[in-house]
């Protein structure tokens, strides 16, 4: 062969390698014909309701749903599926024992899910191939039974529109929907709450914390614009009031109820008069107690407004405040061995569409002594004898009366009695796993006395435990 002739074909022959290589390279990046079914037939649906409406709760009706598969190929509608997911309020009748029932005209299997508020239905009929679905040219019937809920919230009265939709695999997805009308009358109600989360009695020592929880929930069956909380209920006579004794210091961290995204706060002078210092969106900024005046001393009652700019705090929302007071400087005042009981209420109400609920109360209460605070002390060894160079273990326990106390002091002898040598005794130290100290304390000092005469006092804030002598 000569050399131009065998360069020719070399060149014609990676040419057809070239191009089979290219064709093998398309083939590979192919989808393989038949991966995914044809679109070669037709579904068709209609559904409708029972009775247009008006339903109240409690009532049941019925929605009819029919489709068709059509096709002039195709032996059917491939893995024809029905779903439904009905509208709120709506449930699937607990009533019936089948809520939802599908057949095919001429028969054809079915296979039927449910949930508490939809259902899925599956027609199986064997199509030939492998292959099931719904028959070409057979009708599906879809009865469904519905509920409104006797809780059923007023808030989806007017047009419900509930859809229904059919798929298959060669067919393009089809929708019918139907429209009922639901009337719910509406219900306003108001529960308040109110707990105090301190001590039940406190010392007439000006200053003292007392601190209390007040909230309240939209009770109503509908959502509402606006939920109030108001402390004290009865704002005719603020000095004669809870707040006589008590004055708000601040608010600890706080949740408005959901759905509210607006505040209004109001707080109460002595002479009554109501002043706005917080009017604006939530969250506060700089916090739920900037609400309060620079002098909360000022405060004799308290009133929270949360609001709604799209009338939806919803039915059970629940709103809470933290409220922190502390006794006045007239607690003083109070008579020498008397106790004041101060009873504290709370009242608050929901609104919608300019309408008020009918309040609701709540009431804690705290006693405010001026009685001097009680201990009880006792002491007992855990040997009824000892001889000499012999050690005993003495337990001393001393226990407050029903007023919260600062300090407490216990001393070992007591006033006029023998100190540990004259009574013959050695100090030895204390039972480390028998300290305790009394709830809330956060610190402790001991003083040691010693034969020279001289003593120290040494502190700790380790809770349940006291410092070694140095002597």
């Amino acid at each position: 062969m000569r050399p131009r002739a065998a360069a020719r074909t070399a060149a014609r022959t990676a040419a057809r390698l070239v191009t089979a290589v290219a064709l093998v390279l398309v083939s590979l990046l192919l989808p393989a014909s038949g991966a995914h079914a044809a679109v070669d037939a037709t579904l068709q649906i209609t559904k409708a309701a029972s009775a247009p409406g008006p339903f109240t709760p409690g009532q049941v009706f019925s929605y009819t749903i029919s489709a068709v598969c059509s096709s002039p190929t195709a032996p059917g509608c491939i893995n024809a599926q029905m779903t439904d997911t009905l509208p709120a309020p709506l449930v699937l009748d607990p009533g019936h024992a089948e809520p939802v029932t599908a057949t095919v005209a001429g028969g054809g299997p079915t296979s039927v899910s449910t949930t508490a508020d939809g259902f899925t239905v599956d027609f199986t009929k064997d199509l030939g191939g492998g292959q099931t679905g719904l028959q070409q040219a057979k009708t599906a019937l879809v009865t469904v039974w519905v509920k409104v809920p006797d809780d059923a919230s007023a808030d989806h009265t007017g047009v419900v529109t509930n859809t229904a939709k059919i798929t298959a695999d060669n067919a393009a997805t089809k929708t019918a929907s139907a429209d009922v009308t639901l009337a719910i009358d509406s219900t306003l109600a108001f529960e308040a709450t109110k707990d105090r989360t301190s001590a039940a009695t406190v010392p007439a020592v000006p200053g003292t914390a007392v601190d209390w929880t007040i909230g309240g929930t939209n009770d109503s069956n509908k959502s509402v614009d606006t939920l109030v909380l108001q402390d004290p209920a009865d704002d005719s006579s603020p000095t004669t009031g809870p707040f006589q004794y008590l004055e708000p210091t601040g608010f600890d961290p706080s949740a408005p109820p959901p759905g509210a995204d607006g505040l209004t706060f109001e707080w109460q002078d002595a002479l009554g008069g109501w002043h706005t210092s917080y009017s604006a969106g939530l969250p506060v900024p700089g916090g739920v107690s900037s609400v309060l005046p620079a002098d909360p001393s000022q405060v004799y009652g308290i009133r929270f407004t949360f609001s709604s700019s799209t009338g939806s705090i919803p039915v059970g929302a629940t709103a809470e405040v933290g409220l922190q007071t502390q006794t006045r400087p007239n607690v003083t005042t109070i008579p020498d061995g008397t106790t004041v009981t101060v009873q504290n209420t709370v009242t608050g109400h929901v609104s919608s569409g300019g309408t008020d609920s009918a309040p609701d109360d709540a009431n804690a209460s705290v006693a405010i002594a001026n009685v001097a605070p009680t201990v009880t002390t006792t002491k007992s060894f855990d040997k009824d004898y000892l001889l000499g160079g012999e050690t005993a273990t003495a337990t001393i326990r001393s226990d407050n009366g029903d007023l919260p106390v600062h300090e407490m002091t216990i001393a070992d002898p007591g006033p006029g009695g023998d100190d540990l040598e004259a009574q013959g005794l050695q100090f030895q130290g204390f039972d480390a796993a028998a300290v305790e100290w009394p709830v809330a304390a956060d610190q402790a000092s001991i003083t040691y006395a010693y034969a020279d005469g001289s003593s120290e006092t040494l502190s700790t804030t380790t809770v349940d435990t006291l410092p070694a002598a140095d002597g």
